[in-house]
């Protein structure tokens, strides 16, 4: 009996750990610059899909899930601020819960960095859906341009005081050129 009950207490406690280490972010919505945070970066995701999505799951440094919130239809970017490290995109749930879509976390084409006290943009998570299957198409597109013009209207004091870098697949050379000396005063957008 005593045996069970000290079971069930580990159990119960194993499970509050879990919770309390993933933290479920709002996407920042306030163009607030603060002082750079040691070890903190800021992600930018821009989601576009054709379906109403519950969840994007983000494992790494930190645990993150974003909500149903921050992911409606249609297209829209995800601003956070995470601990500077390693991430991947570990799976993506449809709002109907009808299905779960996990990634291997052994695949590169869905892992990012997250720089300190900078901006990495991780591309466009477009995902698709048809009349036959839940899931079409999960792809990340690097649109950096558009990305960098919303930070221009959205969030100019924070990107002002920070280096936007593209951390998704591939590479980019648009941000690289943006932040060349010879080029930051020909930046208008």
């Amino acid at each position: 009996m005593y045996f069970r009950v000290l079971e069930r207490a580990i159990v119960v406690t194993l499970i509050l750990i879990l919770i309390g280490c993933t933290s479920k972010l709002s996407k920042i919505e306030v163009d607030v610059a603060s002082k750079p945070t040691e070890g903190k970066g800021y992600l930018l995701l821009e989601v576009n899909t054709d379906i109403s999505l519950n969840t994007v799951e983000i494992r790494g440094e930190s645990r993150v899930d974003l909500t149903e919130k921050d992911l409606r239809e249609g297209s829209n970017y995800i601003l956070v601020q995470l601990d500077a490290g390693e991430y991947y995109i570990n799976s993506v749930t449809r709002k109907s819960g009808y299905w779960k879509f996990s990634i291997k976390s052994n695949e590169e084409y869905y892992k990012f960095s997250v720089n300190p006290n900078s901006i990495s943009y991780i591309g466009t998570l477009a995902v698709r859906s048809n009349e036959y299957t839940a899931l079409e198409s999960m792809i990340l597109i690097n649109n950096s341009s558009f990305a960098l013009e919303f930070m221009h209207e959205r969030f100019p004091n924070i990107l002002q005081s920070r280096v936007m870098i593209y951390s998704g697949p591939g590479t980019d050379a648009f941000l690289e050129n943006m932040h060349k000396p010879e080029n930051a005063s020909e930046i208008t957008i």
